[in-house]
Formats: C-alpha cells, sequence, structure tokens
C-alpha cells in the first residue's frame, strides 16, 4: 500500500490564514506598544494597586497576540497525517504530540460529509482515549482515506458519514 499523506491545511488555507494572523497580531501591538511604554514610563509615579493593574491589562492584551502567533506557527509547521501499512501516524504539532496508532488499536472511525458528497473530516479513536483528527473544509483527498479505511477496518468500525447541521 503506497501511504496517504494529509497535511494539516492546504497551501491556499494556510496563505489566507497566515495573512489574517499576522493581521491580527500586528494591529494588537501596533495599538499595545506605544500605549505600554507610556504605561512604563509612568510606572514610578502611581500607586502599587494601579501598577499591578495595569500589569495585568497589558498582559491579557500581549496574550491575546500570542493566540494568532501560535496559529501562524502551527500553520507554518504544518503537520501532516500519514495513513500506511503500519497504521495511522499524527506528526508532532505545538499543541499536540506525535501519535501513532496501529491497525489493531483502532476502535471507532467517525467520518464527515459536506453537502456536495466529499469527505471533510475523519476521526480515529482508540480504546485508551487516543484520537487523531484528520482534515478541513479544504482537504479534498480525504475520499481515498476514508476507503482505505473502511477496506482495512470494515463496517463495524467505520461508520457511515454524515453531514453536520443537517435537518
Amino acid at each position: 500500500m503506497n501511504p496517504i499523506v494529509i497535511p494539516f491545511a492546504t497551501s491556499p488555507v494556510r496563505f489566507f490564514m497566515g495573512l489574517v494572523c499576522v493581521l491580527f497580531v500586528t494591529v494588537i501591538l501596533r495599538w499595545t506598544i506605544p500605549k505600554f511604554l507610556i504605561y512604563l514610563r509612568r510606572l514610578g509615579t502611581v500607586k502599587m494597586s494601579v501598577a499591578l493593574g495595569g500589569g495585568l491589562i497589558y498582559g491579557l492584551i500581549f496574550a491575546f497576540a500570542l493566540i494568532p502567533t501560535l496559529i501562524l506557527l502551527e500553520l507554518v509547521r504544518n503537520p501532516k497525517t500519514t495513513i500506511s501499512d503500519s497504521g495511522i501516524t499524527f506528526d508532532a504539532s505545538f499543541v499536540h504530540g506525535s501519535t501513532q496508532i496501529g491497525w489493531n488499536e483502532v476502535s471507532h472511525v467517525s467520518c464527515l460529509i459536506s453537502r456536495s458528497g466529499v469527505v471533510t473530516g475523519l476521526t480515529i479513536r482508540t480504546q485508551d482515549g487516543r484520537k487523531i483528527g484528520v482534515g478541513n473544509p479544504g482537504t479534498a483527498a480525504l475520499s481515498p482515506a476514508y476507503e482505505v479505511l473502511k477496506a482495512r477496518l470494515g463496517d463495524g468500525i467505520v461508520e457511515r458519514c454524515w453531514i453536520p447541521f443537517r435537518q
């Protein structure tokens, strides 16, 4: 079997989301840094409680700039999921460690499908709680992966795909 490699995000998604992350960080820091410098200059002239409150507020604002930065780093790294003869492997990312699930360890596979009939998401679970989630609406290569999982594991473990938010 040729390994199937599924990236975390496709190139257009990475490019668009990367621009959005850079825009958010730029806006937050461009607004915050001048005010933070004024705060630092006046730090010796205010009460300790006001200084601690200001430090807490600026720390919170800088934390909001950290979130899109971490998302951008995750997109740059672009961890991949590989389905091969040995099982399913997810590369390490900043948020999650590397996960490897052998074929005999898989206990349940759920599947999401779009209204147009394209498989957009797969979730592979084990009995001990490990899980690998694969795909997003921009990922188009999940139908072959679903077919491999279904052929290798059978209908008892791989459930039929369902459309989210369907009435």
